[in-house]
């Protein structure tokens, strides 16, 4: 299977080239006659040098509704080259019924003649359609290794697998539709010719029978399959409340339950806790990997040292067991040591990886601003993702009023920028390095700010750069920073929300805010971003 990957990637690379070298030689001819070119092979791989120029589309996404057009029509004349068969065949079923009433010989030939070709024509269906399913489970299969390899390069690869992904989908719904619509047509033609088919009626009920029975448990082993899949990247990656974790203090190395740890705090392996996450641990699916309970989503260095979620590590198994609280990190190395075991922190994306920064910033971007050009949020694209944090004085809209965040509970009901109830998944404390620091009631020259309790000598009321929505432009657009950054050390707080978003007095502006939330995309698109952090760290490691 490895060895078709070169020459499907020549095939493809070879089509656009041929699309690029039709581009520079007939690109005028092309688009003055673009309805009769747009859906040749290599102008459908070379889309985007054929935008009219007043076309308000991007590049891309003109050149990608080109593909999209000319993929509809192939398998509308697709759709028309299955058809044929069953229209001749009726037409044909019709003929013979009027010829019925000639004489019985007459009658026998004509049921010979139509059980023979009823039978020959479904033995060649189901050789095609199983020939069809074989060659769509291959695609699939590539389409998923294809994914894990080149969806780190670039995030348009991602969005494009999954439109295939989608388009596959399609294709085999389409295919359970026909299967459908032939079995009604026999059956209109069973009752039509009833006293023809009386011999063979049982074998005909027992074959559509089984037919449709085949076909509804398959849709129905796929929409299971599906839907479990699905529920299962939805929940958080972390621990379980009774996870113990090896620090060192004052020299010494003890054990210490997640739900202790702060942060400051050394683990045993020399990373140092910058922010700590609580969550709902409710509809978080454990697995237990040696003595560790985690979530399946979580990513675990294997034995093969290779970065894979837990559900794929060769050593994790399902867990009935249960946590009403589930803890994660971020660390100064983006690794958390358990008991010999190596987990990526919250974050994951190293902070050094101003390329997977970028990227990461692109995909979030895409994801909160649906259906927005990319004029419109393309200043988002920073080489770098800033910890989303606010002061533990800002105050949150609730039902209620404005509350201080630091008073803001898991469970909470807090009030998005639509008005909505949004409930608080998670509560996150961490620190932002800044130059301004109150000092009026802690002398910093004369007490190593090491010991200082942070809550004493930080401001309360500020914020990082966040996404914020501007409503002038209907997008979420990155906002400015209310501190300096410096070398002293503040904590601030943030949530989890199931959409991920809610709304701040600001301190700057001192007026409403919408904001993302700590994961910038929301509880429920958490695993959105899973397929990229994946490859990424493959690609880096």
């Amino acid at each position: 299977m490895e060895a078709k990957w070169p020459f499907l990637i020549l095939t493809i690379a070879l089509l656009s080239a041929l699309g690029v070298m039709i581009a520079s030689i007939d690109r005028v001819q092309i688009m003055n006659n673009w309805t009769e070119h747009r859906c040749e092979v290599p102008i459908m791989f070379a889309g985007s040098f054929f935008k009219p120029e007043d076309d308000p589309r991007s590049k891309s996404a003109f050149a990608s509704d080109n593909f999209e057009f000319c993929m509809k029509k192939r398998v509308d004349q697709i759709m028309e080259i299955m058809m044929a068969p069953v229209t001749a065949l009726f037409s044909k079923q019709v003929s013979v019924t009027g010829n019925t009433v000639n004489s019985m010989n007459v009658m026998r030939r004509l049921m010979n003649t139509m059980f023979d070709a009823f039978s020959g024509y479904f033995d060649k269906f189901y050789r095609r359609f199983n020939a069809s399913v074989f060659e769509i489970s291959k695609v699939v299969q590539f389409l998923r290794m294809a994914l894990r390899r080149v969806s780190g390069i670039m995030m348009s690869f991602i969005y494009t697998g999954l439109s295939i992904f989608n388009g596959m989908v399609s294709s085999i719904q389409v295919v359970v539709k026909v299967i459908l619509i032939i079995c009604t047509i026999l059956l209109v033609l069973m009752i039509l010719l009833f006293f023809v088919l009386f011999p063979v009626i049982p074998f005909i009920i027992s074959t559509l029978v089984g037919i449709v029975a085949a076909v509804v448990a398959f849709v129905g082993i796929m929409d299971a399959e599906l839907a479990a899949a699905a529920n299962s990247k939805k929940s958080g990656f972390c621990f379980a409340e009774w996870t113990q974790v090896t620090v060192i203090e004052n020299g010494l190395e003890i054990q210490k339950l997640v739900s202790d740890l702060k942060v400051g705090d050394q683990i045993v392996d020399g990373a140092v806790i910058t922010a700590t996450i609580e969550m709902d641990g409710a509809d978080v699916r454990l697995y237990q990997v040696g003595d560790v309970f985690v979530s399946g989503s979580h990513l675990i260095k294997g034995t093969d040292q290779v970065w894979k979620s837990v559900t794929m590590d060769e050593r994790a198994v399902a867990s009935n067991r249960t946590s009403d609280r589930v803890y994660c990190f971020n660390t100064t190395t983006n690794v958390i040591t358990i008991n010999g075991l190596q987990f990526r922190d919250w974050e994951e994306i190293a902070n050094d990886d101003s390329k997977g920064q970028l990227i990461w910033n692109y995909m979030v971007s895409s994801i909160i601003n649906k259906n927005k050009p990319f004029q419109v949020w393309k200043d988002n694209l920073k080489d770098y993702v800033n910890n989303a944090l606010i002061g533990p004085d800002v105050r949150v809209k609730t039902p209620n009023g404005f509350v201080p965040i630091r008073m803001i509970q898991i469970g909470d009901c807090i009030v998005d920028k639509d008005g909505l109830l949004q409930e608080v998944r998670g509560i996150i404390c961490g620190q932002v390095l800044t130059s301004e620091v109150d000092t009026a009631e802690v002398d910093t020259a004369e007490v190593d700010t090491a010991e200082v309790d942070t809550a004493e000598v930080s401001m309360g009321d500020w914020k990082t750069e966040l996404y914020e929505y501007d409503t002038a432009a209907s997008a979420w657009i990155k906002g400015q920073a209310s501190l300096s950054y410096g070398d002293k050390m503040i904590e601030g707080r943030s949530l989890i929300t199931e959409d991920g978003e809610f709304v701040i007095l600001d301190p700057v502006q001192k007026k409403e805010v919408a904001i993302r939330d700590f994961t910038e995309v929301g509880y429920h698109a958490i695993h959105l971003t899973y397929p990229y952090v994946d490859a990424r760290l493959r690609i880096k490691e």
